[in-house]
């Protein structure tokens, strides 16, 4: 099976332009009926299902990928291959509505990787991805869950049960993404680590949702048996990752929003990659630091720290931001 691989480094091709995401125009250009006709924006949620074998399956199937170097020994596979193409989504970035970007490696989630990485970031709880696309913020964390299991006894109660203490929520807009790219992906960083016997167990820290986010949060905070058992009962996470969820305004304030919603008080910590600005659509470091100020909750105030600053003097500056929510 190895011999089918193809490797490649795919270090982060630096972003020349100053913005994120494109947005092609919906309809033509006509004024006609096309250019009118509005698009159908999805406001559901779906968990997705039948993830043991999605992942089984995906660990015997002979990826093509490349590796993406986090510093000298630590590295995440990425799946290869035009899957923009084969879901005609070939030289877009962005539809609003329907595609949310999520079959890109954005630079953004490579300097998140890297940071976890630099700054021996375990997993502690509960993790949260949001608009994962290829999830692999998501995927590192994973690789350290899978770190336990290969170490500790399969019985260790701290590691497995019906309501796993510790996973990874992978949550992105679009279904076919979690299908072609973040469950490849995440297939790619564990299966080499995990004993074949083990990869059944590895269902338990994963989860999958894809569709809105503010009917995402609906269900989290619902406790509705609906939800996947390693899902945590109140709906609030240890850890929230995201990279490139603020290239507008309206997503910046949604990705406030989930923070607000979701991320614990006093111990939890969230880590947002972007851009510093995203010209002429508002968003990045700042306008997602002014939708932060908007969440309003009670007797808590979110304290945001710039932990780094990405600068070649010829992109855009790229920030990571960490965020905590404390009480006052």
């Amino acid at each position: 099976m190895e011999g089918a691989f193809t490797f490649d480094f795919l270090g982060p091709k630096e972003d020349t332009s100053s913005n994120g995401p494109s947005k092609p125009p919906v309809g033509n250009d006509n004024g006609g009926a096309d250019s009118a006709m509005a698009i159908e924006v999805k406001k559901s949620f779906s968990w997705m299902e039948d993830l043991e074998s999605r992942i089984s399956n995906a660990c015997d199937n002979d990826w093509s990928y490349g590796e993406v170097p986090l510093s000298d020994e630590a590295f995440v596979r990425t799946v290869r291959g035009n899957v923009s193409s084969r879901n005609g989504l070939e030289g877009t970035d962005l539809v609003p509505g329907v595609y949310e970007g999520g079959l890109k490696v954005w630079e953004c989630s490579i300097d998140l990787c890297r940071y976890l990485v630099e700054n021996s970031i375990d997993i502690q709880g509960h993790v949260l991805e949001l608009g994962c696309g290829q999830g692999l913020p998501g995927c590192w964390m994973l690789k350290r869950i899978v770190d336990r299991l290969s170490s500790r006894d399969s019985k260790n109660p701290s590691l497995v049960g019906s309501r796993a203490p510790i996973g990874v929520v992978f949550s992105d807009y679009n279904e076919f993404v979690l299908t072609d790219v973040t469950i490849p992906n995440i297939a790619l960083n564990v299966r080499d680590s995990l004993e074949r016997t083990r990869l059944q167990c590895l269902s338990q820290y994963v989860a999958m949702g894809f569709g809105d986010w503010k009917a995402m949060s609906e269900q989290l905070l619902s406790n509705s048996s609906a939800n996947p058992p390693n899902i945590p009962q109140d709906g609030l996470f240890d850890m929230i990752l995201a990279a490139e969820t603020t290239y507008s305004s309206q997503a910046a304030s949604d990705t406030a929003f989930l923070l607000g919603k979701h991320l614990k008080v006093n111990t939890g910590v969230a880590f947002i990659a972007t851009k510093r600005y995203y010209f002429g659509v508002g968003g990045g470091s700042d306008g997602f630091k002014a939708a932060l100020r908007s969440v309003s909750l009670p007797n808590v105030k979110f304290n945001v720290e710039t932990v780094m600053v990405y600068d070649n003097g010829a992109g855009n500056i790229r920030e990571l931001l960490k965020v905590c929510a404390m009480t006052v």
